[in-house]
This record gives C-alpha cells, structure tokens and sequence, in this order.
C-alpha cells in the first residue's frame, strides 16, 4: 500500500469515527497539514544550513556560536508541530488540534529558537557585538 493512501486512510477512519468536530473540509485540511509539515521541514532546513555557514564564518565568541547554532537547529522542531496537527485532528478537531499543548510547545520552541539564534547571529553581523577578542 502507498504511503500517501496509509495517511489518508488514517484521515478518513479519524473523520468517520468523529464526525462530530469535523466539516465538509476537514479531509483536505488534514491532510494539508502532511503535506505542510513535509514543506516547511525542507524549507527551514535550508534555512538553517545557510544561516549556521553564517554562523562559522562569524566572529561570534565561540561559546555564542555553540548557543546559536544550537538555537537556529531548534527550528527543526515547527514541522513536527504540523505534523502533530496532521495526527491529533482526525480525532480532536482541527481547531483542538491548532490549539493542543503538543502543538503549542513545538511551535513556540522549534521558532523562537530559530528567531533567537537568528537576531544572535545578525545582531553579530550587522552590529559587531559578541564578538570575539582576537577579532576586536
């Protein structure tokens, strides 16, 4: 069996055994979240790769560099927020599943690392601070 079919046999089975937090849209919905976990893992991790280069070629003290890079990898996590929306809904709801602890958790950390780490590394780029002593 495909793997696409396997995922929206999953949605179906979820919507059918509750209908009641479901609509005539919920199908296509849930399996857009798939598909956006799928897209925002790749685009991020692009993302991530060019601006942890940045990070190496810095002039970052090491340790920030550490806690940057560490920081800007967290975002890995925001797909896996999709993602878990893609699982949950079928049987919470759409809007239960945006708004679940799981959901909220992934989100806030897989973005605010990526964000922190970000304004860490152009905060360094554009304004010199951090910056090692060798390098001042």
């Amino acid at each position: 069996m495909p793997i696409r079919i396997f995922f929206k046999d999953y949605v179906a089975q979820g919507i059918t055994t509750h209908p009641d937090v479901h609509d005539a849209k919920s199908q296509s919905k849930i399996w857009r979240y798939a598909q956006r976990a799928h897209f925002h893992s790749t685009g991020i991790a692009a993302f991530s790769i060019g601006l942890l280069l940045l990070v190496a070629i810095s002039s970052l003290k090491r340790k920030l560099k550490k806690i940057s890079s560490t920081l800007i990898g967290l975002g890995f996590l925001y797909p896996f927020a999709w993602l878990s929306m893609f699982f949950l809904a079928p049987s919470l709801g759409r809007d239960a599943a945006h708004s679940h602890i799981i959901t909220e958790i992934l989100t806030y950390a897989g973005v605010g690392g990526l964000v922190a780490g970000f304004l860490i590394l152009t905060s360094n780029l554009f304004f010199g601070w951090f910056q090692s002593e060798r390098e001042t």
